[in-house]
């Protein structure tokens, strides 16, 4: 990686903090969380707990996020985007709209 992308990389937090639109990245087939931005956070029954390593999955507490983790295996087996996938977790009132 070029001192130029590394220093895009290192931005990245900075910029997405403060976006309204909950964001976050997850990396590997465990979907290790990487990053989530204060929007994201403030979804989360767990936000106190969300660490960078732990499976995103663990954002959504004890809601049944089998919706979410189909469209993450979805993308992460072919390589294409979900884009506005509604998506209702177990125990949330209403369903929310997600692009993996």
């Amino acid at each position: 990686m070029s001192d130029e992308d590394t220093a895009a990389v290192g931005s990245l937090p900075r910029y997405m903090e403060h976006v309204p639109t909950a964001f976050a990245i997850a990396r590997g087939p465990e979907y290790s969380l990487v990053y989530a931005n204060g929007s994201f956070r403030r979804l989360s029954p767990t936000s106190g707990d969300l660490r960078p390593g732990q499976p995103i999955v663990d954002a959504f507490g004890r809601r049944d996020a089998t919706e979410i983790v189909a469209i993450l295996d979805h993308v992460w087996s072919t390589g294409l985007i979900a884009r506005d996938r509604r998506v209702r977790l177990n125990g949330s009132s209403s369903p929310w709209c997600c692009t993996v």
